[in-house]
């Protein structure tokens, strides 16, 4: 099947999506509604808080010396999967520490400015993608589970299973590497640069969410069977995902949150989509879930049986972080965004 063909199919499936979720809008206002304000509450309270900063500093000490701290660490094994750029450990590193977000941004940005081949970028999303710890530890582990440590638990089977998958990955993507690629260092990138370009990202990743939350919501109403629930929702929206587990998941609410941050969910991919240069594929990345779902899985498992209290008896009753620490976040981006004019004419003056 060419690609006209694929590309054809994929748009009607699409346009039959659509046309059926606009109709379900319509039967169910009240859960539309709903659904979009859930997704703006997690940006507000979740999102922003937990990204927006990381995301800032991410770019700028990418193409700083101090990256050269967080490459060293995983320089080895970014050689041993066959990325030669010494650039290519800081995004991974960043990545971890910031999430998807960040690492997504570092790999497109290093992807644009040709520091790194097709291949390299598309193996560096398969070990760098995923939830950060001020998500997992505090969001899903603190807030939605009621237990720092089974937080910290969940991060160390994520970034375990990256690291597992990464490998495996590079053995199947080796097929189609560049070896005479050469590498270079990352354009610099001013502060201004930096704000804007993260704020803008930021507004992006919002509007995935508000959109999948709204989808989810509309698609399997609360009434619905929470296995239900919880399946669209890990196929469409992580965070929604992992709060439905934490509430309604019984026994398995911990297993449910890794599975949930480990399939990602067409939110992210689409998240991640829009942050990379067209020509880097997501199916190795989609293809690697695979391989990262159960080895994550495992990994949690042991982790369990070695520290047993880990797990709470329930789920806590605020699942949220305190309003004012959020809204003070949500005010500040507002700030960034009525400043890009001015950001603009200052850096093109520098």
């Amino acid at each position: 099947m060419c690609d006209t063909q694929k590309s054809a199919i994929g748009g009607n499936v699409l346009r039959g999506a659509a046309l059926v979720l606009a109709a379900l809008a319509f039967v169910r206002p009240q859960e539309s509604v709903q659904g979009a304000l859930d997704g703006l509450s997690m940006c507000a309270r979740q999102v922003i808080p937990a990204l927006f900063p990381l995301m800032v500093l991410s770019q700028l000490l990418l193409t700083s010396g101090a990256a050269a701290m967080f490459a060293f660490p995983l320089r080895a094994y970014t050689r041993v999967l066959g990325v030669r750029s010494p650039s290519a450990g800081s995004a991974v590193a960043l990545g971890w520490l910031g999430g998807f977000a960040c690492g997504a941004q570092q790999i497109g940005s290093l992807r644009r400015q040709e520091v790194i081949t097709r291949r390299d970028a598309e193996l560096l999303l398969c070990c760098t993608i995923g939830s950060g710890p001020a998500f997992v530890v505090n969001a899903v582990g603190t807030l939605m589970l009621g237990s720092t440590l089974c937080g910290a638990l969940l991060l160390t089977s994520l970034l375990a299973a990256n690291l597992v998958t990464g490998t495996v990955m590079s053995r199947i993507l080796k097929c189609g590497s560049h070896p005479d690629a050469l590498p270079r260092s990352p354009v610099p990138t001013s502060f201004p640069g930096a704000v804007r370009s993260a704020a803008e990202a930021m507004l992006t990743l919002c509007g995935f969410v508000v959109f999948f939350s709204f989808a989810s919501r509309v698609f399997f109403p609360p009434q619905s069977p929470f296995f239900l629930r919880w399946a669209a929702a890990a196929l469409l929206e992580v965070t929604n995902a992992c709060r439905t587990a934490a509430i309604s998941g019984g026994s398995a609410r911990v297993a449910l949150c890794c599975l949930s941050l480990s399939l990602l969910g067409a939110s992210v991919l689409f998240q991640i989509r829009s942050l990379l240069p067209d020509d880097v594929r997501l199916s190795p990345l989609v293809l690697s879930r695979l391989i990262h779902a159960p080895v994550s899985l495992a990994c949690l498992a042991l982790l369990l049986r070695i520290f047993p209290s880990a797990v709470p008896a329930c789920a806590p009753a605020r699942m949220w972080m305190p309003a004012d620490a959020a809204t003070s976040v949500f005010l500040m981006l507002c700030v960034v965004l009525f400043s890009f004019p001015r950001l603009r004419r200052n850096e093109n003056r520098v």
